[in-house]
C-alpha cells in the first residue's frame, strides 16, 4: 500500500484527471473499437449503455480473449469488457485511487459520479506525471 506524505493527501482525481474520455456504446463490434484505440493512440475505451459506464475495453482484454474466442473482432464490446465497472469519483483522493489501482492491478481507472463518466486516470501518463511534480514540488 502506498503512504501518503505531506501533500499528497490533500490532492483529488479530478486534479488529475484526463477528461476526454473515449466510449463506445456495448452493443459495438470489438473491430470497430479496435480501430478507433488505434486511430486514437488509445489502450483502452469505457463501455456504455444508455450514457451510463458499465465496462471497459482495453488491449489488454482483447489480448487474453484472442485464444479464447474465435472471431473475436465480431463479438460486441458487452462479450469481452471488463465488468462491474472499477471506478473512483472526481472526489477521491489521488492517494486512495493510486492504492485501488494496486490492489486490483489495474492501469486505468474511470471516474464517474452520478452514473455519468466524468474522467478517466492512468497509471502511466496521468498518476506518474502527478507524482513526479508532486515530488518536485515538496523538494523545493
Amino acid at each position: 500500500m502506498l503512504r501518503a506524505e505531506k501533500n499528497l493527501t490533500k490532492h483529488t482525481v479530478a486534479r488529475v484527471m484526463t477528461k476526454d474520455v473515449v466510449t463506445a456504446e456495448a452493443a459495438e463490434p470489438v473491430r470497430d473499437i479496435l480501430q478507433v484505440m488505434a486511430d486514437k493512440g488509445i489502450g483502452c475505451v469505457v463501455i456504455t449503455e444508455e450514457s451510463c459506464p458499465t465496462g471497459i475495453l482495453t488491449e489488454r482484454d482483447i489480448v487474453r480473449r484472442i485464444l479464447q474466442k474465435d472471431d473475436i473482432l465480431g463479438l460486441q464490446a458487452k462479450e469481452i469488457m471488463t465488468q462491474p465497472l472499477i471506478s473512483v469519483t472526481p472526489d477521491t483522493p489521488v492517494i486512495d485511487a493510486l492504492n485501488l489501482m494496486s490492489e486490483k492491478n489495474i492501469r486505468r481507472l474511470p471516474v464517474a459520479q452520478d452514473n455519468r463518466l466524468k474522467g478517466i486516470i492512468t497509471i502511466h501518463s496521468d498518476l506518474l506525471y502527478w507524482v513526479a511534480k508532486e515530488s518536485r514540488s515538496e523538494n523545493d
